[in-house]
């Protein structure tokens, strides 16, 4: 017999825009994330490396598109069903 606490799917709780922490991914991979936005079922997060090189050079938004970071690696796209876990 199956406890029932294990029957209850939980919901995820994903953290608000411009908050950072680490998600824990279905795969058992380790994220770094700092939420830019909400969109499609997908969320997106500048990846560790931008907030660092923005942190350590007080870099403020530069004029490329979400697109091209995206291409660059400065933002990561997060499908929200990829995610097991969210610590704040």
């Amino acid at each position: 017999m199956v406890e029932p606490e294990k029957q209850v799917k939980k919901a995820l709780e994903l953290p608000s825009i411009n908050h950072a922490g680490v998600l824990v991914m279905k795969n058992g991979q380790i994220i770094n994330y700092g939420v830019i936005k909400y969109k499609d079922g997908y969320m997106f997060s500048y990846s560790q490396e931008h907030m660092l090189k923005m942190h350590r050079y007080d870099l403020s938004e530069d004029d490329r598109t979400i697109e091209q970071k995206i291409e660059d690696g400065d933002i990561l796209k997060i499908n929200i069903e990829d995610i097991k876990q969210v610590t704040f």
